[in-house]
């Protein structure tokens, strides 16, 4: 009987959540847990089938240094992208967990592109479709998921190059490794 209460609630919950995206379900589920004092841990806020959007009042992003990052540029001298590709990411990453929320947003197009590049004196993309060309290029390079015609937004590859990766080299293209001594004298006796 007991256990039939907790299906019944579970179906209920899993209904109620059904008609939401991804981030308003972990926020909701997240409240919820923390309504009934559950303790909330990193897992659950770890993203699912996409980031997780920090609740409206969060307003920066904790560094290394555990000061509040609350603009672009700072972000983008913080983690050091080294391509356009991954400033890209890196302004999906910002408007999705950083900025203010009246600026907060899941998906990103040529304009955030164009604009948050210009904010973090980043140099623009070139050519007649660079912002919008950077973003196919950043979703071929499987940081990004299509959301719309023309707009992308993160998936968990994109989300952990940004909050684990950068900027301390991993992001970095890998060297070929020397050859070791048996492959060179093998070939030497061809």
């Amino acid at each position: 009987m007991e256990q039939d209460k907790e299906i019944s609630a579970m179906n209920e919950i899993i209904a109620s959540l059904n008609n939401l995206d991804d981030g308003q379900r972990q926020r909701v589920m997240k409240y919820v847990l923390e309504r009934f004092g559950v303790p909330v841990t990193e897992q659950i806020n770890a993203p699912i089938m996409s980031p997780v959007q920090k609740p409206a009042q969060s307003v920066g992003y904790e560094n290394t240094l555990n000061t509040k990052i609350v603009d672009i540029r700072t972000f983008k001298e913080e983690k050091s992208p080294r391509s356009a590709i991954q400033m890209a990411v890196l302004v999906a990453f910002y408007l999705q967990e950083i900025a203010p929320s009246d600026e907060r947003k899941v998906a990103i197009d040529s304009t955030d592109i164009e604009k948050y590049f210009k904010q973090a004196n980043y140099k623009l993309p070139s050519g007649k479709n660079g912002a919008a060309d950077t973003l196919v290029n950043a979703k071929r390079a499987g940081y990004f998921e299509i959301a719309d015609r023309g707009t992308y937004k993160l998936n968990p590859v994109g989300y952990n190059l940004i909050a684990h990766s950068l900027p301390n080299g991993d992001s970095e293209p890998r060297k070929a490794r020397a050859k070791t001594k048996a492959k060179k004298a093998k070939k030497s006796k061809k």
